[in-house]
């Protein structure tokens, strides 16, 4: 199953966040961030009846006794725009070792939709890359840390362009290797982190 993938830029990636984070100049707080890609996430995904792909996550896989990387393919049900996940029904499996539940409460970042859609009237297009774009957000700019940041300061003047500017240089190599795996452990860790304390 071919999905949708997309290349962009420092600038491209900036421009998007910014349209969803800004304020018209006002201060955008933290708290705030969430409550915003909500918003910008109804308005852009189809509710319902796209077919995509669900890259299980490692946690879920190790959880789940399944071997890393596990995908399967299935449909969402449901979007659960105020969670940004989507109830996801599993209708194929890589292996016959996978068992899994035939419906899945998934976060809409780990689903990656199919460019073949049974239903050619849905606006997967722009579903996929609303999904892109958060994913880039929550897996590259957001950190587990941003949740406990000041409410009086300005989250998007003081973190969104330099978070960015970071994980595309990561991602282009332009940062030395010493320096690239020193960051990438550390943000390893602190997501790893982020996910034993959801657990507790």
């Amino acid at each position: 199953m071919e999905v949708y993938t997309f290349e962009k830029s420092f600038l491209e990636r900036l421009k998007e966040a910014e349209a969803v984070l800004s304020w018209d100049g006002a201060v955008m707080p933290a708290s705030q961030v969430r409550s915003e890609w909500k918003s910008f996430v109804e308005l852009q995904i189809e509710p319902a009846g796209w077919q995509a792909i669900w890259k299980i996550p490692r946690v879920i896989c190790e959880d789940l006794k399944l071997r890393y990387p596990t995908i399967v393919y299935g449909y969402v049900e449901q979007v659960i725009f105020d969670e940004l996940k989507a109830v996801f029904v599993v209708t194929a499996v890589q292996d016959n070792d996978v068992h899994l539940p035939e419906s899945n409460e998934v976060s809409l970042i780990e689903l990656w939709p199919t460019i073949k859609q049974e239903n050619e009237a849905l606006n997967v297009d722009t579903t996929a890359e609303c999904i892109d774009r958060l994913r880039f957000f929550y897996c590259h700019v957001w950190m587990p840390w941003d949740k406990d940041y000041d409410d009086d300061r300005d989250w998007v003047q003081m973190h969104l362009q330099a978070r960015i500017q970071l994980a595309c240089d990561l991602s282009k190599n332009k940062l030395s290797r010493p320096l690239a795996l020193h960051m990438r452990t550390l943000l390893m860790e602190a997501k790893s982190e982020r996910c034993r304390g959801r657990e507790r």
